[in-house]
């Protein structure tokens, strides 16, 4: 039985087309915020596996769309290149050209407080002539959902200062201690003593009226 230890998402990049696809899916690409991530890509021209021989290194960006001229969100150069990837292992997800591994902590970016938000990812390489060449192999969005976990931090720690249930009622009753005719009980009632039949009743403000609830 296989195990899972890491979204893995597989890109077939195509520089005739100028495009990166999932090649799973055929869809959106697509990862949770502050998961894990392996990304996959193999470089083809109009559908022909290519040979990386030439390149030198591989590099991935992720940014803004609104603001792609800015610092990248997600990146990650990679000079370790398989020249050796064939189409049956490509298709059979047993190898890829360029490998980019991503933690968590480096998907966990800012999508604005919403349930998912596309992003730009682009990857480019490196070639070994002289001068060396930058070509672009694709585009396209990337979408990163929210997992529901937010950032993970840690859930805050109640203050050493606060006061139990019991402790708040000898608070309050030490507040009204010159009167005998008003009590707080349980941490949650109001009680006034009726000295018409000298008992307690408990009170409830309904609409701004003061109004007995119930005989204590």
């Amino acid at each position: 039985m296989s195990t899972l230890n890491r979204k893995h998402l597989w890109i077939k990049a195509d520089i005739r087309k100028g495009e990166l696809v999932d090649a799973d899916t055929g869809e959106v690409l697509s990862c949770f915020r502050g998961n894990d991530l392996a990304v996959h890509v193999a470089f083809f021209n109009g559908g022909t596996l290519l040979s990386v021989a030439n390149l030198t290194q591989a590099v991935l960006t992720v940014k803004d769309p609104a603001d792609l001229e800015g610092d990248a969100l997600m990146y990650k150069a990679q000079a370790s290149l398989d020249d050796d990837l064939t189409v049956a292992e490509w298709n059979a997800r047993a190898n890829e050209h360029a490998l980019f591994e991503f933690t968590g902590a480096e998907t966990n970016v800012d999508i604005d407080a919403q349930v998912f938000k596309d992003l730009y990812v682009g990857v480019n390489v490196d070639t070994d002539d002289t001068p060396g060449k930058d070509l672009c192999f694709g585009t396209a969005d990337l979408r990163i959902v929210e997992d529901g976990r937010g950032d993970g931090d840690d859930a805050p720690e109640i203050p050493a200062e606060y006061y139990t249930k019991d402790q708040a009622d000898a608070r309050y009753a030490r507040l009204y201690s010159g009167s005998s005719n008003i009590r707080f009980v349980d941490g949650m009632y109001l009680e006034l003593f009726d000295y018409g039949d000298s008992t307690w009743k408990r009170v409830v403000l309904n609409n701004g009226e003061l109004q007995v609830y119930e005989e204590a």
